[in-house]
C-alpha cells in the first residue's frame, strides 16, 4: 500500500487509469498569513485492484469485499458516519458505483451521499434476499 501525506494547497494526486499515482504540484507556496490552516491528508491508492461487479446473487460477499477495500482506502468510515468533506464523499461514492451494475448507477449516483447509496442499495438487496428466501422456505 502507497501512502503519502499531501498539502491540499500544493499538490492534487490523481489515479491515471493504470492503478499507478499521477501528481501536479503548484508553483506557488502556499501562503503562511495568520488565520490561515493548512490541511494535511493522507491519501492512499492500493495497487490497481477493481472493485468487485454486484450481482443478482452475490450482495453478501460483494459488500464484504467492498468494505474491505474501502477500509483500506480509509473510506469505510465516509459510508458508516458520514462526512462534510466532499472530495471523500465522492472518492466513496465512485467506489460504489463502480461496483454496481449499469441499472443501479442513475438511482445511486443521485443520492446526496455515499452514505445514503450505501444504505438505499443495502435495503434495496437486503430486503430483496429476505423475500427470496421466505419463498424458498
Amino acid at each position: 500500500m502507497e501512502m503519502s501525506a499531501v498539502e491540499c494547497d500544493e499538490a492534487t494526486h490523481t489515479a491515471d487509469g493504470r492503478g499507478r499515482r499521477a501528481s501536479r504540484t503548484s508553483r506557488h507556496p502556499p501562503s503562511r498569513s495568520p488565520g490561515r490552516t493548512t490541511v494535511l491528508k493522507t491519501v492512499s491508492e492500493v495497487g490497481g485492484a477493481q472493485y468487485p461487479l454486484l450481482t443478482h446473487t452475490n450482495y453478501g460477499e460483494w459488500a464484504t469485499v467492498m468494505m474491505v477495500m474501502l477500509k483500506a482506502r480509509g473510506l469505510w468510515r465516509v459510508i458508516k458516519k458520514g462526512t462534510d468533506d466532499e472530495q471523500e464523499d465522492q472518492m466513496a461514492m465512485e467506489a460504489i458505483l463502480k461496483g454496481v451494475p449499469p441499472g443501479y448507477i442513475t438511482t445511486l449516483g443521485s443520492k446526496k451521499s455515499a452514505k445514503e447509496a450505501w444504505t438505499s442499495l443495502e435495503a434495496i438487496r437486503v430486503g430483496s434476499d429476505r423475500v427470496k428466501k421466505a419463498k424458498v422456505q
